[in-house]
Protein backbone atom coordinates (compact mmCIF):
# COMPACT_ATOMS: atom_id res chain seq x y z
CA UNK A 1 0.00 0.00 0.00
CA UNK A 2 2.91 2.57 0.85
CA UNK A 3 4.39 1.76 -2.36
CA UNK A 4 1.65 2.61 -4.59
CA UNK A 5 0.56 5.58 -2.22
CA UNK A 6 4.63 6.43 -3.69
CA UNK A 7 4.08 6.26 -6.82
CA UNK A 8 0.76 7.74 -7.04
CA UNK A 9 2.57 10.64 -5.57
CA UNK A 10 5.23 10.69 -7.92
CA UNK A 11 2.99 10.88 -10.64
CA UNK A 12 1.36 13.34 -9.70
CA UNK A 13 4.30 15.43 -9.47
CA UNK A 14 4.77 14.86 -12.94
CA UNK A 15 1.73 15.40 -14.60
CA UNK A 16 1.13 19.02 -13.42
CA UNK A 17 2.95 19.71 -16.90
CA UNK A 18 0.76 17.82 -18.96
CA UNK A 19 -2.38 18.71 -20.94
CA UNK A 20 -5.60 17.27 -19.17
CA UNK A 21 -6.54 14.79 -22.42
CA UNK A 22 -2.81 13.62 -21.56
CA UNK A 23 -3.92 12.90 -17.68
CA UNK A 24 -6.83 11.38 -19.03
CA UNK A 25 -4.87 8.37 -21.64
CA UNK A 26 -2.53 7.37 -18.86
CA UNK A 27 -5.36 7.01 -16.00
CA UNK A 28 -6.31 4.67 -18.67
CA UNK A 29 -2.90 3.24 -20.02
CA UNK A 30 -1.39 2.59 -16.28
CA UNK A 31 -4.39 -0.22 -15.45
CA UNK A 32 -2.89 -2.84 -17.67
CA UNK A 33 0.91 -1.16 -18.07
CA UNK A 34 3.84 -2.13 -16.12
CA UNK A 35 5.92 0.48 -17.49
CA UNK A 36 4.37 4.39 -18.86
CA UNK A 37 6.33 6.97 -19.49
CA UNK A 38 5.99 10.46 -21.87
CA UNK A 39 8.49 12.10 -23.50
CA UNK A 40 8.59 16.18 -24.65
CA UNK A 41 10.16 16.89 -28.06
CA UNK A 42 13.62 16.37 -26.70
CA UNK A 43 14.94 13.92 -24.97
CA UNK A 44 13.77 14.53 -21.54
CA UNK A 45 11.00 12.22 -19.73
CA UNK A 46 8.39 14.69 -18.60
CA UNK A 47 6.52 11.04 -16.91
CA UNK A 48 7.22 8.17 -15.44
CA UNK A 49 5.95 5.05 -14.03
CA UNK A 50 6.61 1.48 -13.27
CA UNK A 51 4.38 -0.59 -11.42
CA UNK A 52 7.08 -3.53 -10.37
CA UNK A 53 9.95 -1.03 -9.27
CA UNK A 54 12.70 -2.91 -10.63
CA UNK A 55 13.11 0.05 -13.42
CA UNK A 56 13.55 3.52 -12.77
CA UNK A 57 13.38 6.53 -14.73
CA UNK A 58 17.30 6.69 -15.24
CA UNK A 59 17.45 3.19 -16.45
CA UNK A 60 14.80 3.69 -18.87
CA UNK A 61 16.11 7.34 -20.22
CA UNK A 62 19.69 5.46 -20.70
CA UNK A 63 18.60 3.02 -22.66
CA UNK A 64 16.00 5.05 -24.81
CA UNK A 65 18.74 8.03 -25.52
CA UNK A 66 22.01 6.72 -25.22
CA UNK A 67 22.30 4.37 -27.59
CA UNK A 68 24.80 5.47 -30.22
CA UNK A 69 21.60 5.27 -32.92
CA UNK A 70 19.75 7.83 -31.29
CA UNK A 71 21.94 10.20 -32.39
CA UNK A 72 18.97 12.87 -33.26
CA UNK A 73 17.46 15.90 -31.73
CA UNK A 74 14.27 14.72 -32.17
CA UNK A 75 12.69 11.34 -30.98
CA UNK A 76 10.39 9.57 -33.25
CA UNK A 77 8.37 6.89 -32.04
CA UNK A 78 10.26 5.00 -35.55
CA UNK A 79 13.90 5.65 -34.30
CA UNK A 80 12.42 4.04 -30.77
CA UNK A 81 13.21 0.17 -29.75
CA UNK A 82 10.27 -1.89 -29.37
CA UNK A 83 12.68 -4.14 -27.57
CA UNK A 84 14.83 -3.25 -24.29
CA UNK A 85 16.95 -4.86 -22.05
CA UNK A 86 17.10 -3.27 -18.97
CA UNK A 87 19.50 -5.30 -16.38
CA UNK A 88 18.06 -8.49 -16.46
CA UNK A 89 14.69 -6.92 -17.36
CA UNK A 90 13.23 -7.21 -20.91
CA UNK A 91 10.76 -3.81 -21.64
CA UNK A 92 8.06 -4.83 -24.38
CA UNK A 93 6.80 -1.20 -25.40
CA UNK A 94 4.65 0.08 -27.72
CA UNK A 95 4.62 4.26 -28.93
CA UNK A 96 2.13 6.67 -29.81
CA UNK A 97 2.55 10.40 -31.09
CA UNK A 98 -0.04 12.44 -29.45
CA UNK A 99 -0.55 16.13 -29.99
CA UNK A 100 -2.72 18.33 -28.07
CA UNK A 101 -1.92 22.72 -28.29
CA UNK A 102 0.69 22.34 -31.11
CA UNK A 103 2.44 20.41 -29.19
CA UNK A 104 3.59 16.55 -29.50
CA UNK A 105 4.05 14.20 -27.13
CA UNK A 106 5.60 10.29 -27.22
CA UNK A 107 3.66 8.49 -25.03
CA UNK A 108 5.52 4.66 -24.52
CA UNK A 109 3.64 1.98 -22.66
CA UNK A 110 4.35 -1.80 -22.08
CA UNK A 111 5.46 -5.11 -20.26
CA UNK A 112 8.09 -5.88 -18.16
CA UNK A 113 9.11 -9.50 -18.32
CA UNK A 114 12.18 -11.18 -17.12
CA UNK A 115 14.90 -11.26 -20.03
CA UNK A 116 14.85 -13.97 -21.84
CA UNK A 117 18.28 -15.83 -23.33
CA UNK A 118 18.10 -15.77 -27.01
CA UNK A 119 18.05 -18.48 -28.79
CA UNK A 120 19.13 -16.60 -32.32
CA UNK A 121 22.93 -15.82 -32.81
CA UNK A 122 22.80 -13.60 -36.24
CA UNK A 123 19.23 -11.97 -36.26
CA UNK A 124 19.41 -11.20 -32.05
CA UNK A 125 22.54 -9.13 -32.96
CA UNK A 126 20.52 -7.45 -35.79
CA UNK A 127 17.43 -7.30 -34.28
CA UNK A 128 18.99 -5.67 -30.64
CA UNK A 129 19.91 -2.48 -30.03
CA UNK A 130 21.23 -3.36 -26.53
CA UNK A 131 23.28 -6.13 -25.70
CA UNK A 132 21.30 -9.71 -26.29
CA UNK A 133 21.31 -12.00 -23.22
CA UNK A 134 22.45 -15.43 -25.43
CA UNK A 135 21.18 -18.73 -24.75
CA UNK A 136 23.60 -21.68 -22.97
CA UNK A 137 22.86 -23.73 -26.31
CA UNK A 138 24.83 -21.11 -28.20
CA UNK A 139 27.65 -20.26 -25.55
CA UNK A 140 28.29 -24.24 -26.01
CA UNK A 141 28.10 -23.64 -29.91
CA UNK A 142 29.93 -21.15 -30.48
CA UNK A 143 32.66 -21.11 -27.48
CA UNK A 144 32.27 -17.37 -26.45
CA UNK A 145 29.95 -16.22 -23.34
CA UNK A 146 27.55 -13.66 -23.83
CA UNK A 147 29.53 -10.79 -22.90
CA UNK A 148 32.17 -11.75 -25.06
CA UNK A 149 29.86 -12.02 -27.77
CA UNK A 150 28.25 -8.61 -27.03
CA UNK A 151 32.18 -7.32 -26.63
CA UNK A 152 33.46 -8.32 -30.42
CA UNK A 153 33.50 -5.20 -32.31
CA UNK A 154 30.80 -6.60 -34.65
CA UNK A 155 29.01 -8.98 -32.36
CA UNK A 156 27.95 -12.25 -33.31
CA UNK A 157 28.55 -10.82 -36.97
CA UNK A 158 31.89 -11.16 -36.55
CA UNK A 159 31.80 -14.91 -36.40
CA UNK A 160 30.29 -15.33 -39.85
CA UNK A 161 32.50 -17.34 -42.25
CA UNK A 162 33.30 -14.26 -44.93
CA UNK A 163 31.50 -16.42 -47.94
CA UNK A 164 28.40 -16.54 -45.86
CA UNK A 165 28.52 -12.63 -44.50
CA UNK A 166 27.31 -11.08 -47.43
CA UNK A 167 24.76 -13.37 -48.35
CA UNK A 168 23.31 -13.49 -45.12
CA UNK A 169 22.91 -9.91 -44.29
CA UNK A 170 21.06 -9.29 -47.93
CA UNK A 171 18.27 -11.92 -46.05
CA UNK A 172 17.80 -10.65 -43.55
CA UNK A 173 17.77 -6.89 -45.29
CA UNK A 174 14.93 -8.44 -47.80
CA UNK A 175 13.12 -10.35 -45.38
CA UNK A 176 12.68 -7.25 -42.79
CA UNK A 177 11.75 -4.82 -46.15
CA UNK A 178 9.20 -7.64 -46.82
CA UNK A 179 6.04 -6.20 -44.55
CA UNK A 180 4.17 -9.23 -45.33
CA UNK A 181 7.29 -11.99 -44.44
CA UNK A 182 6.42 -14.10 -41.30
CA UNK A 183 9.44 -16.39 -41.22
CA UNK A 184 13.00 -16.69 -41.88
CA UNK A 185 15.48 -19.45 -42.39
CA UNK A 186 19.36 -18.75 -42.67
CA UNK A 187 22.34 -20.96 -42.93
CA UNK A 188 25.77 -19.97 -42.56
CA UNK A 189 28.94 -20.84 -40.80
CA UNK A 190 30.61 -19.48 -38.18
CA UNK A 191 33.96 -19.68 -36.98
CA UNK A 192 34.33 -20.90 -33.48
CA UNK A 193 36.12 -19.63 -30.21
CA UNK A 194 38.60 -22.64 -30.94
CA UNK A 195 39.08 -22.02 -34.38
CA UNK A 196 36.71 -25.16 -35.90
CA UNK A 197 34.32 -24.15 -38.41
CA UNK A 198 30.30 -24.95 -37.98
CA UNK A 199 27.16 -25.25 -39.69
CA UNK A 200 24.38 -23.38 -38.00
CA UNK A 201 20.98 -23.20 -38.70
CA UNK A 202 18.51 -20.73 -37.44
CA UNK A 203 14.47 -20.40 -38.08
CA UNK A 204 12.99 -17.25 -36.71
CA UNK A 205 9.37 -16.35 -36.97
CA UNK A 206 8.39 -12.66 -35.90
CA UNK A 207 5.25 -10.40 -35.38
CA UNK A 208 4.48 -7.58 -37.44
CA UNK A 209 1.75 -4.63 -36.34
CA UNK A 210 -0.49 -3.24 -38.69
CA UNK A 211 2.00 -1.16 -40.87
CA UNK A 212 4.07 -4.76 -41.21
CA UNK A 213 7.38 -3.38 -38.60
CA UNK A 214 8.40 -6.28 -36.56
CA UNK A 215 7.32 -6.40 -33.44
CA UNK A 216 8.31 -9.33 -31.58
CA UNK A 217 10.16 -12.26 -32.49
CA UNK A 218 10.48 -15.98 -31.83
CA UNK A 219 13.54 -18.30 -32.89
CA UNK A 220 15.34 -21.73 -32.97
CA UNK A 221 18.96 -22.78 -33.36
CA UNK A 222 20.93 -25.64 -34.42
CA UNK A 223 23.95 -27.14 -35.71
CA UNK A 224 23.81 -29.14 -39.20
CA UNK A 225 27.29 -29.70 -39.53
CA UNK A 226 27.18 -33.64 -39.62
CA UNK A 227 23.75 -33.27 -41.88
CA UNK A 228 25.44 -30.85 -44.23
CA UNK A 229 28.54 -33.14 -44.42
CA UNK A 230 26.40 -36.18 -45.01
CA UNK A 231 25.12 -33.97 -48.20
CA UNK A 232 28.03 -32.98 -49.25
CA UNK A 233 29.48 -36.69 -49.14
CA UNK A 234 26.08 -38.03 -51.26
CA UNK A 235 26.67 -35.07 -53.38
CA UNK A 236 30.04 -36.12 -54.18
CA UNK A 237 28.98 -40.16 -54.48
CA UNK A 238 26.22 -38.88 -57.16
CA UNK A 239 28.60 -37.23 -59.12
CA UNK A 240 30.89 -40.17 -58.61
CA UNK A 241 28.70 -42.28 -59.67
CA UNK A 242 27.80 -40.49 -62.68
CA UNK A 243 31.61 -39.82 -63.95
CA UNK A 244 31.78 -44.41 -63.38
CA UNK A 245 28.96 -44.37 -65.50
CA UNK A 246 30.09 -41.96 -68.29
CA UNK A 247 33.24 -44.06 -67.91
CA UNK A 248 31.62 -47.56 -68.23
CA UNK A 249 30.02 -46.11 -71.21
CA UNK A 250 33.64 -45.10 -72.81
CA UNK A 251 34.62 -48.21 -71.59
CA UNK A 252 32.33 -50.02 -73.38
CA UNK A 253 32.57 -48.20 -76.61
CA UNK A 254 36.69 -48.76 -76.79
CA UNK A 255 36.31 -52.20 -75.49
CA UNK A 256 34.34 -53.37 -78.49
CA UNK A 257 36.31 -51.55 -80.65
CA UNK A 258 39.56 -53.59 -79.17
CA UNK A 259 37.89 -56.99 -79.18
CA UNK A 260 36.58 -56.51 -82.80
CA UNK A 261 40.02 -55.72 -84.48
CA UNK A 262 42.00 -58.70 -84.07
CA UNK A 263 39.34 -60.49 -86.21
CA UNK A 264 40.01 -58.72 -89.40
CA UNK A 265 43.32 -60.24 -89.17
CA UNK A 266 42.43 -63.23 -88.35
CA UNK A 267 39.78 -63.58 -90.91
CA UNK A 268 41.93 -61.88 -93.45
CA UNK A 269 44.69 -64.06 -93.07
CA UNK A 270 42.44 -67.17 -92.57
CA UNK A 271 40.41 -66.50 -96.03
CA UNK A 272 44.16 -66.18 -98.09
CA UNK A 273 44.91 -69.46 -96.48
CA UNK A 274 41.67 -71.13 -97.57
CA UNK A 275 41.43 -69.50 -101.34
CA UNK A 276 45.03 -69.27 -102.48
CA UNK A 277 46.10 -72.61 -103.75
CA UNK A 278 49.55 -71.40 -104.62
CA UNK A 279 50.91 -70.08 -101.49
CA UNK A 280 54.51 -71.42 -100.41
CA UNK A 281 55.18 -72.90 -97.56
CA UNK A 282 56.88 -70.05 -95.96
CA UNK A 283 53.81 -67.53 -96.65
CA UNK A 284 51.57 -70.31 -95.30
CA UNK A 285 53.95 -69.64 -92.01
CA UNK A 286 54.03 -66.46 -91.78
CA UNK A 287 50.02 -65.96 -92.03
CA UNK A 288 49.79 -68.62 -89.26
CA UNK A 289 52.40 -66.73 -86.97
CA UNK A 290 49.87 -63.75 -87.78
CA UNK A 291 46.81 -65.49 -86.76
CA UNK A 292 48.70 -67.18 -83.79
CA UNK A 293 49.94 -63.49 -82.24
CA UNK A 294 46.57 -61.98 -82.51
CA UNK A 295 44.58 -65.06 -81.29
CA UNK A 296 47.14 -64.63 -77.90
CA UNK A 297 46.67 -61.05 -77.89
CA UNK A 298 42.74 -61.52 -77.76
CA UNK A 299 43.21 -64.45 -75.34
CA UNK A 300 45.15 -62.35 -73.25
CA UNK A 301 42.55 -59.12 -73.06
CA UNK A 302 39.89 -61.50 -72.49
CA UNK A 303 41.82 -63.02 -69.59
CA UNK A 304 42.56 -59.84 -68.46
CA UNK A 305 38.89 -58.25 -68.42
CA UNK A 306 37.74 -60.87 -66.48
CA UNK A 307 40.08 -61.25 -63.64
CA UNK A 308 39.50 -57.19 -63.36
CA UNK A 309 35.81 -57.88 -63.00
CA UNK A 310 36.25 -60.98 -60.83
CA UNK A 311 37.99 -57.97 -58.75
CA UNK A 312 35.75 -54.87 -59.20
CA UNK A 313 32.62 -57.37 -58.01
CA UNK A 314 33.90 -58.85 -55.43
CA UNK A 315 33.54 -62.61 -56.75
CA UNK A 316 37.64 -62.65 -56.12
CA UNK A 317 39.16 -61.51 -53.01
CA UNK A 318 43.14 -61.83 -52.40
CA UNK A 319 43.85 -64.87 -49.78
CA UNK A 320 47.18 -62.82 -47.94
CA UNK A 321 49.73 -65.11 -46.61
CA UNK A 322 53.15 -64.78 -46.37
CA UNK A 323 55.18 -64.81 -49.29
CA UNK A 324 59.15 -64.42 -50.53
CA UNK A 325 59.29 -61.27 -52.85
CA UNK A 326 62.59 -62.70 -54.21
CA UNK A 327 61.50 -66.03 -55.11
CA UNK A 328 58.60 -64.63 -57.09
CA UNK A 329 60.27 -61.86 -58.98
CA UNK A 330 62.97 -64.81 -60.01
CA UNK A 331 59.81 -66.84 -61.19
CA UNK A 332 58.51 -64.29 -63.06
CA UNK A 333 61.92 -63.28 -64.59
CA UNK A 334 62.43 -67.29 -66.02
CA UNK A 335 59.10 -66.75 -67.21
CA UNK A 336 60.49 -63.45 -69.40
CA UNK A 337 63.41 -65.27 -70.46
CA UNK A 338 63.16 -66.44 -74.03
CA UNK A 339 62.44 -62.43 -74.75
CA UNK A 340 64.96 -61.03 -72.46
CA UNK A 341 67.62 -63.57 -74.30
CA UNK A 342 66.13 -62.24 -77.64
CA UNK A 343 66.42 -59.02 -77.08
CA UNK A 344 69.91 -59.17 -75.46
CA UNK A 345 68.86 -57.28 -72.07
CA UNK A 346 70.21 -57.27 -68.55
CA UNK A 347 67.81 -58.00 -65.71
CA UNK A 348 69.59 -56.67 -62.62
CA UNK A 349 67.95 -57.48 -58.93
CA UNK A 350 68.24 -55.48 -55.72
CA UNK A 351 65.73 -57.29 -53.31
CA UNK A 352 66.34 -58.18 -50.02
CA UNK A 353 66.57 -62.12 -49.64
CA UNK A 354 64.35 -61.60 -46.13
CA UNK A 355 61.65 -59.60 -48.20
CA UNK A 356 58.34 -60.82 -46.96
CA UNK A 357 55.39 -59.81 -48.64
CA UNK A 358 51.52 -60.62 -47.31
CA UNK A 359 49.69 -61.06 -49.78
CA UNK A 360 47.96 -63.38 -52.50
CA UNK A 361 51.03 -65.41 -54.01
CA UNK A 362 49.44 -65.71 -57.62
CA UNK A 363 47.74 -62.28 -58.02
CA UNK A 364 51.48 -60.49 -56.54
CA UNK A 365 53.11 -62.79 -59.22
CA UNK A 366 50.13 -61.47 -62.07
CA UNK A 367 50.93 -57.74 -60.82
CA UNK A 368 54.87 -58.83 -61.28
CA UNK A 369 54.44 -60.56 -64.03
CA UNK A 370 52.14 -57.48 -66.18
CA UNK A 371 54.96 -54.78 -65.53
CA UNK A 372 58.08 -56.99 -65.80
CA UNK A 373 56.75 -58.47 -69.31
CA UNK A 374 55.99 -54.47 -70.16
CA UNK A 375 59.44 -53.53 -69.47
CA UNK A 376 60.51 -56.27 -71.53
CA UNK A 377 58.47 -55.65 -74.27
CA UNK A 378 58.95 -51.85 -74.68
CA UNK A 379 62.89 -51.99 -74.05
CA UNK A 380 65.06 -50.83 -76.25
CA UNK A 381 67.54 -53.90 -76.76
CA UNK A 382 71.15 -54.57 -74.82
CA UNK A 383 69.43 -52.25 -72.51
CA UNK A 384 69.07 -52.52 -68.50
CA UNK A 385 65.44 -53.59 -66.78
CA UNK A 386 66.14 -53.08 -62.74
CA UNK A 387 63.96 -54.25 -60.03
CA UNK A 388 64.28 -52.72 -56.48
CA UNK A 389 62.65 -53.52 -53.16
CA UNK A 390 63.08 -51.38 -50.11
CA UNK A 391 60.70 -50.50 -47.01
CA UNK A 392 58.33 -48.10 -47.36
CA UNK A 393 56.84 -46.48 -43.74
CA UNK A 394 57.82 -49.60 -41.73
CA UNK A 395 54.82 -51.57 -42.35
CA UNK A 396 55.20 -52.01 -46.14
CA UNK A 397 57.09 -53.03 -49.29
CA UNK A 398 57.93 -50.40 -52.46
CA UNK A 399 58.93 -52.67 -55.35
CA UNK A 400 60.33 -50.20 -58.61
CA UNK A 401 60.57 -51.74 -61.97
CA UNK A 402 62.60 -49.46 -64.69
CA UNK A 403 63.24 -50.10 -67.81
CA UNK A 404 65.42 -48.19 -70.94
CA UNK A 405 62.63 -48.14 -73.54
CA UNK A 406 60.04 -46.42 -75.20
CA UNK A 407 58.73 -44.80 -72.60
CA UNK A 408 55.43 -42.83 -72.56
CA UNK A 409 54.07 -39.76 -74.84
CA UNK A 410 52.61 -36.84 -72.74
CA UNK A 411 49.14 -37.37 -74.27
CA UNK A 412 49.32 -41.36 -73.36
CA UNK A 413 50.63 -40.57 -70.05
CA UNK A 414 47.43 -38.83 -68.88
CA UNK A 415 45.37 -41.74 -70.34
CA UNK A 416 47.17 -44.23 -68.54
CA UNK A 417 45.80 -46.39 -65.50
CA UNK A 418 41.84 -45.09 -66.77
CA UNK A 419 39.39 -47.57 -68.05
CA UNK A 420 37.78 -45.12 -69.81
CA UNK A 421 40.64 -44.16 -72.20
CA UNK A 422 42.36 -47.97 -72.22
CA UNK A 423 44.63 -47.32 -75.71
CA UNK A 424 47.11 -49.97 -77.54
CA UNK A 425 50.75 -49.39 -77.93
CA UNK A 426 53.32 -51.36 -79.93
CA UNK A 427 56.26 -52.49 -78.27
CA UNK A 428 59.94 -52.41 -80.00
CA UNK A 429 59.51 -56.05 -81.87
CA UNK A 430 56.16 -55.32 -82.56
CA UNK A 431 54.19 -56.83 -80.07
CA UNK A 432 50.52 -54.66 -79.43
CA UNK A 433 48.98 -54.24 -75.83
CA UNK A 434 45.94 -52.32 -74.72
CA UNK A 435 46.72 -51.09 -71.19
CA UNK A 436 44.29 -53.34 -69.48
CA UNK A 437 46.93 -55.17 -68.13
CA UNK A 438 48.20 -52.56 -65.89
CA UNK A 439 44.33 -52.06 -64.54
CA UNK A 440 43.79 -55.15 -64.04
CA UNK A 441 47.91 -54.82 -61.95
CA UNK A 442 46.56 -51.64 -60.43
CA UNK A 443 43.27 -53.08 -59.03
CA UNK A 444 45.38 -55.97 -57.24
CA UNK A 445 47.28 -53.49 -55.45
CA UNK A 446 44.55 -51.64 -54.29
CA UNK A 447 42.44 -54.95 -53.00
CA UNK A 448 46.18 -54.96 -51.21
CA UNK A 449 45.98 -51.90 -49.97
CA UNK A 450 48.55 -50.66 -52.04
CA UNK A 451 49.31 -48.12 -54.37
CA UNK A 452 50.60 -47.65 -58.04
CA UNK A 453 52.41 -45.13 -59.87
CA UNK A 454 54.43 -44.81 -62.05
CA UNK A 455 57.13 -42.46 -63.65
CA UNK A 456 57.90 -42.03 -67.57
CA UNK A 457 59.84 -40.06 -70.47
CA UNK A 458 59.22 -40.52 -73.75
CA UNK A 459 62.29 -42.14 -75.31
CA UNK A 460 64.08 -42.96 -72.12
CA UNK A 461 61.90 -45.75 -70.31
CA UNK A 462 59.40 -45.83 -67.50
CA UNK A 463 59.72 -46.25 -63.75
CA UNK A 464 56.45 -48.24 -62.09
CA UNK A 465 56.05 -48.37 -58.25
CA UNK A 466 53.44 -50.01 -56.47
CA UNK A 467 53.49 -50.82 -52.36
CA UNK A 468 52.44 -53.81 -50.79
CA UNK A 469 52.13 -55.11 -46.69
CA UNK A 470 55.41 -56.65 -45.61
CA UNK A 471 55.02 -59.64 -43.37
CA UNK A 472 57.13 -61.19 -41.04
CA UNK A 473 60.17 -59.13 -41.65
CA UNK A 474 61.25 -59.38 -37.64
CA UNK A 475 62.44 -62.17 -35.33
CA UNK A 476 61.41 -62.61 -31.85
CA UNK A 477 63.69 -64.16 -29.22
CA UNK A 478 61.98 -65.11 -26.05
CA UNK A 479 64.35 -65.77 -23.27
CA UNK A 480 64.62 -65.06 -19.69
CA UNK A 481 68.52 -64.96 -19.21
CA UNK A 482 69.58 -61.90 -20.13
CA UNK A 483 73.33 -62.26 -20.66
CA UNK A 484 72.26 -65.25 -22.97
CA UNK A 485 69.55 -62.18 -24.52
CA UNK A 486 71.91 -59.67 -25.07
CA UNK A 487 74.66 -62.04 -26.84
CA UNK A 488 72.10 -63.77 -29.43
CA UNK A 489 70.59 -60.10 -30.03
CA UNK A 490 74.22 -58.47 -30.77
CA UNK A 491 74.69 -61.83 -33.45
CA UNK A 492 70.76 -61.04 -34.78
CA UNK A 493 71.19 -57.27 -35.05
CA UNK A 494 74.92 -57.44 -37.43
CA UNK A 495 73.62 -60.60 -39.63
CA UNK A 496 69.99 -60.18 -40.20
CA UNK A 497 69.96 -55.77 -39.93
CA UNK A 498 66.74 -55.99 -42.39
CA UNK A 499 64.83 -57.00 -39.84
CA UNK A 500 63.14 -55.85 -36.86
CA UNK A 501 64.20 -57.60 -33.13
CA UNK A 502 61.92 -58.25 -30.56
CA UNK A 503 62.38 -59.79 -27.52
CA UNK A 504 60.49 -60.74 -24.34
CA UNK A 505 61.09 -62.57 -21.19
CA UNK A 506 58.12 -64.86 -20.80
CA UNK A 507 55.75 -66.73 -22.78
CA UNK A 508 52.27 -64.79 -22.55
CA UNK A 509 54.06 -61.64 -23.32
CA UNK A 510 55.42 -63.49 -26.54
CA UNK A 511 52.39 -64.46 -27.61
CA UNK A 512 50.38 -61.00 -27.11
CA UNK A 513 53.53 -59.77 -29.51
CA UNK A 514 52.80 -62.47 -31.64
CA UNK A 515 49.07 -61.40 -31.98
CA UNK A 516 50.65 -57.79 -32.61
CA UNK A 517 52.75 -58.37 -35.20
CA UNK A 518 53.70 -62.07 -36.71
CA UNK A 519 57.46 -62.82 -36.82
CA UNK A 520 59.60 -64.49 -39.48
CA UNK A 521 61.29 -66.53 -36.89
CA UNK A 522 60.34 -67.50 -33.09
CA UNK A 523 63.71 -68.21 -31.27
CA UNK A 524 63.15 -69.40 -27.95
CA UNK A 525 64.44 -71.23 -24.88
CA UNK A 526 62.89 -74.03 -23.47
CA UNK A 527 63.50 -72.41 -19.71
CA UNK A 528 60.79 -69.91 -19.21
CA UNK A 529 59.03 -68.56 -16.48
CA UNK A 530 55.66 -69.31 -15.96
CA UNK A 531 55.15 -71.75 -18.53
CA UNK A 532 58.21 -73.79 -20.50
CA UNK A 533 58.82 -73.83 -24.25
CA UNK A 534 56.96 -76.86 -24.84
CA UNK A 535 53.56 -75.22 -23.24
CA UNK A 536 54.22 -72.14 -24.87
CA UNK A 537 54.51 -73.66 -28.97
CA UNK A 538 51.27 -75.66 -27.64
CA UNK A 539 49.15 -72.88 -27.63
CA UNK A 540 50.93 -71.17 -30.60
CA UNK A 541 50.08 -74.04 -33.14
CA UNK A 542 46.77 -73.84 -32.12
CA UNK A 543 45.73 -70.98 -34.20
CA UNK A 544 46.42 -71.92 -37.90
CA UNK A 545 47.88 -68.44 -38.86
CA UNK A 546 50.90 -68.94 -36.25
CA UNK A 547 51.14 -73.40 -36.85
CA UNK A 548 53.69 -72.19 -39.94
CA UNK A 549 55.64 -69.86 -38.18
CA UNK A 550 59.57 -71.08 -38.28
CA UNK A 551 60.81 -72.03 -34.42
CA UNK A 552 64.79 -72.98 -32.84
CA UNK A 553 64.73 -73.71 -29.34
CA UNK A 554 67.73 -74.32 -27.17
CA UNK A 555 67.77 -76.20 -23.63
CA UNK A 556 70.58 -76.10 -20.78
CA UNK A 557 69.45 -79.90 -20.90
CA UNK A 558 68.05 -81.74 -24.27
CA UNK A 559 67.91 -85.38 -22.76
CA UNK A 560 65.87 -87.58 -25.45
CA UNK A 561 62.19 -86.92 -24.00
CA UNK A 562 62.23 -83.26 -24.36
CA UNK A 563 63.58 -83.36 -28.05
CA UNK A 564 60.92 -85.93 -28.64
CA UNK A 565 58.64 -83.94 -27.66
CA UNK A 566 59.83 -81.28 -29.46
CA UNK A 567 60.20 -82.88 -32.96
CA UNK A 568 56.13 -84.02 -32.11
CA UNK A 569 55.76 -80.37 -32.39
CA UNK A 570 57.45 -79.99 -35.82
CA UNK A 571 60.37 -78.35 -34.29
CA UNK A 572 63.27 -80.02 -35.70
CA UNK A 573 66.49 -76.94 -34.91
CA UNK A 574 66.96 -77.98 -31.46
CA UNK A 575 70.04 -76.26 -29.47
CA UNK A 576 72.37 -76.94 -26.82
CA UNK A 577 72.49 -73.85 -24.65
CA UNK A 578 74.93 -71.70 -23.87
CA UNK A 579 73.84 -71.50 -27.76
CA UNK A 580 76.38 -71.97 -30.77
CA UNK A 581 75.82 -68.23 -32.73
CA UNK A 582 77.37 -69.54 -36.02
CA UNK A 583 75.16 -72.57 -36.15
CA UNK A 584 72.13 -70.47 -34.99
CA UNK A 585 72.50 -67.97 -37.85
CA UNK A 586 72.64 -70.75 -39.69
CA UNK A 587 69.43 -72.48 -38.68
CA UNK A 588 68.27 -69.06 -38.99
CA UNK A 589 68.97 -68.77 -43.13
CA UNK A 590 67.60 -72.10 -43.37
CA UNK A 591 64.35 -71.42 -41.56
CA UNK A 592 63.68 -68.09 -43.70
CA UNK A 593 64.47 -69.50 -46.98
Amino acid sequence: MQFNQQMKASRKKTSERLPAGIKKILDVLEAFSDILFVCSSGRQIIYFYSSKGCINEEQLSLALFDCPDQNIKEIKKESLPGIINVGSEELNIRYSEITEKDKTYLVGAGSIHQQVKSNSLIWAAWYSKGKVNYSGLIEKLSGYTSDELNSLSGKAFSLLNAEDSEKTKNLITGFVIDRKARDLELLYRITTKGGKQVWIQELVLVDRNPAGEIISYDAALSEQSHLLEEKQNLESMLLEFKQLNNAKDQFISVLSHDLKSPYTSILGFSEILLNESTLSSQERGEYLSYINLSSQNQLKLINNLLEWSRLITGRKQPEPVKVKLLNIINEVIANNTRTILKKNLEVRVSVDNYFYAEADEKLLADVLNIIIANAVKYSFPDKVIEIHANRFMDSRIEIIIKDEGMGISERNKERMLKIDQIFSTSGIGGDRGTGMSLIVAREIIRHHNGELWFYTEEGKGTEFHFTIASAGNSILLIDSDESEKIKISNMLKSSFPGFKLFSEVNSYDALKRIREDIPAVIITSHTLPLMNGLEFLRILKKEDKFAQIPVIAYADVLNQDIMKDYRKMGIANLMDSPVNLKLLRESIEEALK
